[in-house]
């Protein structure tokens, strides 16, 4: 910004005084050629003139204009805090911005701050502070960050992100967006809407001028300034000591021409006026108009309270298109879309049969040979060594009746060897990771230099990378309320991919090992994705819709061109396992075949195997392991022979390390001790591993509402405590795994007893006059329903169906009702 600009401001402002209020406006939009800013920046002046009292209208406007102009360029080489001033980027109806460098941290960032003119508006300052509290609560890749909120030299300041590109409103001039654009930034918007009013904050200012796409096609949300917090959303403790400005109703904030109808009538708002908001921009960026106007502000407002959009949007844009721009824009907040989510669900479907509905062929990789047969594994295990130096963290789960503590471990273990991999003798030496907070997913980088995990703390999501050599960690992802999981490394090891779990699909991020900017790569991905070896495509698990099995995809490595490369239908007995926080497809070494998990169903729903895909004839070929009842992670041996396995091979059991042969049959287990272990991945020659280990104990407390405080009930056997019914006279009856089965237990007065001995045996309940316990176990082979009395004497059979659970007594203690299944 110049000195020029801000001669036309002041030229414009003083031509624009000279006119009758009502004609001002039409007057700026024919001046301003297309500049919103522009003539913003004289409307402000204008409305600030207009309230002036008499006395000062001669002179406070042409002084506001000669402090703004002199402090906004005088600032520049200018130090606020620890910030150097480098260059003017613009100015809003909350503040002026600077591009800045921040010498502590060697980036660029946008400060925001209030002219020091007006600093002396308490109400304004406030109101600016909330600005930074309410967009700081939202930590989403679409929305432009919060670092820091200040004061310095009597200026308060905001510091956020520096989103370098161009706003909608540039991008409308120069005619470069086609319709797929349009509907990607716009999906793009929805999902940092979805953020924000998942944070309790309404943006109330949605417009092309808010808007920033980058170089790469990454879409951030600017300006918060309007925000206004939801009521009944937001934690107050989270705003203990401070101050929140409530804007009041008969104020009028926002945009005319992109506000909603309850906005202009003063209403209460909700979400909703956001995605009204929202398809004023879709219908500007498809049909290169808006649909309400109008020669002044008043017309506009008008039209937007009583008249429709032009209704040749039908005959112009597919249906698809049409529909969702008319429901978008609809007076009535019940009858428009509800939430973000909905609006993206609806955009989804119009470009999913685009993207997706193709003939292209998948990409042959023939990198290396194809993988030779080796002989069955012999080499025998070594006994494990004791884990080494580190410390455990707590885990707390409330869950209904009693109270988990899990204390989870993370080691990484190494071996050597000396022939083919899976036929070796293993040594493993673990050592425990020192890493903080309660951690979800684990996985390590192809050098075996690096980890990135996910975190929560303070029941925020977040992803870190930690240098094993030196220790040093860093946060690369914003902390988000959303849950990040399906981490992975690309095959360079620069990059972190991973997932932001979003309704029941995932959308699919890019960061830099080291931090940055995060950019999303994919929609609508259910796994980690896994890379061909020379780093080309990226494969994964997309779930089509509610009703067909996924699929497994093939796309280039940048998220660009997919097609599915096998499909499955309803009647095949073998699905993809579709998880956002399972196990996701592995290439192999040689770039030939992919690795997939998959699971039966009807009955067989639970039981999971692994087959392999030829890359180049789509084919599929069934692992002679398992099946396991449950897989969280499988990771390539180096040589192609076979692949390490996190699985469970109980029902409820607790998960191990299996080695499994690829091309003959043959599984080893490598684990066999108390420890839980779930995940695990591999670096590039298989020299080190990670895995995540849970253990799990219980306490089980007895609440009274008269009695304070509540009562510890001792158990003797505390380690996975679960499912606990009250009986009656005082009597408790829960289940307990063992690492082996799960078994009922009852305690009374007399002490504690256990009531089954075979199988699994859960979800139990006493009659109301004491003398039976129903229970679900599966030592028929199936899942049935059981009686006992209530010593544990007398089993019967109640149930002989393929499934049944859930058993509950009517209150005459004569009659059981359950939930029963089929097969689908």
């Amino acid at each position: 910004m110049n000195p020029d600009r801000w001669n036309r401001i002041e030229d414009l402002y003083y031509s624009a005084l000279e006119l009758d209020p009502g004609d001002r406006e039409i007057f700026l939009e024919q001046q301003s050629e297309g500049d919103e800013g522009l003539k913003d920046e004289v409307l402000s002046l204008l409305a600030s003139a207009d309230r002036q009292d008499s006395f000062m209208e001669d002179s406070a406007v042409p002084l506001a204009l000669e402090v703004l102009r002199s402090e906004r360029m005088g600032l520049v080489g200018q130090t606020i805090g620890r910030y150097r001033i480098v260059d003017v980027l613009g100015h809003g109806g909350m503040g002026e911005v600077y591009l800045a460098h921040d010498p502590s941290l060697n980036r660029k960032v946008a400060l925001k701050l209030l002219p020091a003119t007006i600093t002396d508006n308490h109400l304004r300052v406030l109101r600016f502070q909330q600005e930074a509290r309410a967009a700081s609560a939202i930590a989403h890749p679409n929305v432009a960050h919060i670092y820091e909120i200040g004061e310095a030299n009597g200026l308060h300041y905001i510091t956020m992100e520096y989103v370098k590109g161009a706003t909608l409103r540039e991008l409308l001039k120069t005619k470069a967006l086609d319709e797929a654009k349009v509907l990607e930034i716009t999906k793009q918007v929805c999902i940092a809407l979805a953020a924000a009013h998942k944070a309790g904050v309404i943006h109330r200012d949605i417009k092309p001028e808010n808007v920033v796409v980058t170089d790469d096609g990454h879409v951030k949300v600017l300006d918060f300034g309007l925000a206004k917090l939801i009521e009944g959303v937001r934690d107050e403790p989270a705003f203990h000591g401070t101050v929140t400005v409530n804007t009041q109703p008969e104020m009028l904030m926002g945009t005319s021409q992109y506000m909603s109808p309850e906005q202009i009538r003063r209403q209460a708002i909700d979400c909703r006026t956001d995605l009204w908001s929202l398809g004023v921009v879709l219908f500007e960026l498809v049909l290169h108009r808006r649909p309400f106007s109008g020669e002044t502000t008043s017309e506009v407002m008008v039209a937007i309270l009583e008249h429709q959009p032009d209704s040749s949007v039908s005959d112009r844009l597919s249906p698809e298109l049409s529909s969702v721009l008319l429901k978008s824009l609809r007076k009535d907040p019940d009858a428009r879309y509800q939430s973000a989510e909905e609006l993206l669900h609806d955009l989804r479907q119009i470009t999913g049969a685009r993207e997706f509905v193709t003939t292209e062929r998948p990409r042959t990789i023939t990198v290396g040979e194809r993988i030779d047969t080796i002989p069955d594994p012999t080499g025998e295990r070594k006994a494990l060594a004791t884990p080494g130096r580190g410390t455990f963290r707590k885990l707390s789960l409330i869950v209904p009746g009693f109270l988990i503590v899990a204390a989870s471990f993370y080691y990484i273990f190494q071996h050597r060897f000396d022939t083919t991999l899976l036929d070796s003798a293993f040594n493993l030496r673990f050592e425990r990771l020192h890493l903080s907070g309660d951690i979800n997913e684990i996985v390590i980088s192809p050098d075996g230099k690096y980890v990135a995990y996910s975190v929560v703390e303070a029941g925020k999501h977040s992803i870190h990378v930690r240098e094993l050599g030196t220790g040093s960690d860093l946060r690369v992802s914003p902390v988000s309320d959303s849950r990040y999981s399906g981490l992975s490394f690309s095959p360079d090891g620069t990059f972190v991919y991973y997932l932001e779990n979003l309704a029941e699909t995932g959308t699919l991020y890019r960061v830099s090992k080291l931090g940055g900017a995060q950019r999303l790569v994919l929609e609508n991905v259910n796994t980690a994705v896994t890379f061909s070896p020379d780093g080309s495509q990226m494969a994964f698990v997309r779930s089509s819709n509610a009703v067909d099995p996924s699929d497994l995809v093939i796309a280039s490595a940048d998220g660009g061109s997919s097609s599915v490369l096998v499909r499955r239908a309803l009647t095949d007995s073998r699905f993809f396992s579709s998880d956002m926080r399972g196990p996701g497809p592995a290439w192999s070494p040689d770039g030939k075949s992919i690795a997939c998990v998959t699971h039966g169903k009807g009955p067989k729903l639970s039981e999971f195997s692994l087959e392999v895909i030829d890359v180049e004839s789509m084919t599929s070929k069934p692992v002679s392991a398992g099946p396991w009842y449950h897989i969280s992670r499988i990771t390539w041996l180096s040589d192609g022979s076979g692949w390490i396995v996190a699985a469970n091979a109980t029902r409820g059991g607790s998960g191990q390390l299996y080695l499994v042969g690829n091309q003959v049959a043959g599984v080893r287990q490598i684990t066999n001790d108390p420890n839980n272990y779930t995940l695990v991945s591999s670096a590039k020659d298989s020299s080190v591993f990670v895995t995540r280990s849970v253990e799990q104990s219980s306490t089980l407390w007895h609440l009274s509402l008269k009695d304070s405080p509540p009562a510890t009930i001792n158990v003797e056997q505390k380690k996975g405590l679960a499912e606990v019914e009250r009986g009656t006279q005082g009597r408790f009856i829960y289940s307990i795994f063992d690492d082996k089965n799960i078994n009922l237990w009852l305690q009374d007065a007399g002490g504690t007893r256990q009531l089954t001995f075979e199988a699994d045996n859960s979800k139990p309940a006493m009659s109301p006059d004491g003398r039976y316990i129903v229970f679900c176990s599966t030592r028929a082979g199936t899942m049935n329903i059981w009686r006992i009395n209530s010593d544990g004497t007398q089993p019967v059979q109640l149930t002989t169906g393929t499934y049944q659970d859930l058993p509950s007594f009517t209150p005459d203690s004569k009659w059981i009702i359950y939930r029963t299944g089929k097969e689908v």
